[in-house]
């Protein structure tokens, strides 16, 4: 499904689901419906674990707000093929 980026990727991509994950098998999106944009209740949840990584720029540490701006890009962005063979790549 999205073996391309599990274990190789630090940032966010859309798994073959269309669910924001990072690393391998790191789901951090708890959008309850596959293919779709999370509720309000959904998207505070997922940015409550999205915070609980450790994310770095450098040497420097990545705020809350940047974590939530690079979560919502990643959710905004289009949704990967539906055949789910391989994971959408961001660009961005």
């Amino acid at each position: 499904m999205s073996a391309p980026l599990e274990g190789l990727v630090d940032f966010l991509y859309l798994d073959a689901r269309g669910w924001v994950s990072t690393w391998y098998r790191n789901k951090i999106d708890q959008t309850a419906q596959e293919m779709s944009p999370p509720t309000d209740q959904e998207r505070a949840s997922s940015l409550r674990l999205a915070n609980e990584v450790t994310w770095t720029v450098g040497d420097r540490a990545v705020a809350e707000d940047e974590v939530a701006a690079a979560w919502d890009t990643r959710q905004g962005q289009p949704r990967p093929r539906a055949s789910r063979k391989t994971a959408w790549i961001p660009t961005a």
